[in-house]
This record gives C-alpha cells, sequence and structure tokens, in this order.
C-alpha cells in the first residue's frame, strides 16, 4: 500500500518554520558555544524572524498576497532588522554580554538559553505564519482594524527604538 501523508498549507509551513528555527539557531549556537562570544546570540534571535516571515511570505502559493498579508511581513521585517541591528551594535561596543556570563562556559545551560530562543522565536511567529499560509485574497483591502494594528506596530517599534537609544545613551 502507498500511504502518502497530506500536510495543508498551514501545516506545512508550521513544519518549515520549525525546522528552519531549529536549524538556524543551532548554527548559531555552535559558533557562539565553540568561540565562546556573545556576537551572534540576539542577532540569531531578532533575524530569525525576518527569514521565517520572509520565506513562509516567498513561499505562498496564492498568486496574490493581500495587503493584511504585505503589511504584516514588512512589519515583521523592519522590526526583525531594526532589533537585530541594535543588538549587534550594543554587543560590539561593549564586546560582551554580561547576561551570558554564568552561563557562556557551561555548554548545556548556554545550550538551555538558545533552546528557549527557539521556542521564543517559533511561538512569537505563528500568527504571521498562519496569516501567510492561508489564501487571504477574500480581503482586498484593509479595514479599520488593519489600519490600527499598522499604526500601533509602527508606533511600537518607533517606541521601542527610542527606548533602546535612551537606554544605550544612559551607558
Amino acid at each position: 500500500p502507498n500511504h502518502k501523508i497530506m500536510l495543508s498549507s498551514v501545516e506545512m509551513s508550521l513544519l518549515i518554520t520549525a525546522c528552519v528555527t531549529i536549524f538556524y539557531q543551532l548554527a548559531f549556537f555552535f559558533v557562539a558555544a565553540y568561540f565562546k562570544f556573545d556576537i551572534v546570540t540576539d542577532l540569531a534571535g531578532g533575524s530569525n524572524f525576518v527569514v521565517l516571515a520572509v520565506l513562509i511570505f516567498s513561499l505562498n502559493s496564492i498568486p496574490l498576497h493581500s495587503p493584511r498579508q504585505w503589511s504584516n511581513t514588512i512589519l515583521v521585517a523592519v522590526w526583525g532588522i531594526r532589533l537585530s541591528g541594535f543588538l549587534l551594535y550594543r554587543v560590539v561596543r561593549f564586546q560582551k554580554d554580561n547576561r551570558f556570563d554564568n552561563i557562556r562556559e557551561d555548554f548545556f545551560k548556554f545550550l538551555f538559553f538558545w533552546i528557549f530562543q527557539m521556542f521564543w522565536v517559533w511561538i512569537v511567529s505563528l500568527p504571521l505564519t498562519y496569516l501567510n499560509s492561508v489564501d487571504d485574497s477574500s480581503r482586498p483591502n484593509l479595514n479599520g482594524a488593519d489600519i490600527a494594528g499598522i499604526v500601533m506596530a509602527s508606533t511600537g517599534i518607533i517606541v521601542e527604538s527610542w527606548a533602546d537609544q535612551s537606554k544605550l545613551s544612559s551607558k
């Protein structure tokens, strides 16, 4: 008997994003663990969001993406690039991240942090993964809730940027 496992586009997207996140984070973990430095730790976390957002958006077989899919993917990518860039700048400027002083030398404690980061990235990415895995073409225009969401997310990115810069300036 020839049994085929058929996955829906959502299930396939969940599987792809889980695998990509695991491999992506483990690759960065092994670099960080081998060299015992923190330069790639936050870069891996923030950039993983961008990779997942763009990957699932690109793999979506739906002919046209909805404005909601475009706007959410762009917002997550902008946020992830900003966050990764800031955190990379911060760790390069200070040469290390004090959060890892007690775990950097212990392989398994350090790995536990990275496993936690895998779950964090994957779980936080679930809403966008779902959105970009379904046919959203029945909503060709943004509605009031979409616009409110775009305004709130954009405001959040601006406030987060200001807060990060303010905290950095005080050090």
